[in-house]
């Protein structure tokens, strides 16, 4: 997980399901990309759209937590 993906996935997860607009300093390649992974969702129409953390994206963040967790032991 790059750090662009590890920002935004945290934001989601720290705030809960926020407006396209409120991540408008990600990059677009990277929500794409965490989409098309699975681990974001979006709803509403595309003005209005609304992100959110999926159980996918929570696991992976677990998952790189813990590996960079043990990676500095």
């Amino acid at each position: 997980m790059n750090e662009g993906e590890y920002k935004t996935l945290s934001l989601l997860e720290l705030t809960g399901p926020a407006s396209v607009t409120a991540t408008h300093k990600r990059s677009l390649p990277v929500l794409t990309g965490l989409v098309e992974q699975g681990f974001v969702e979006t709803y509403g129409s595309s003005y209005e759209a609304t992100m959110t953390i999926t159980d996918a994206g929570r696991a992976a963040l677990a998952r790189h937590r813990e590996e960079s967790a043990e990676g500095s032991d």
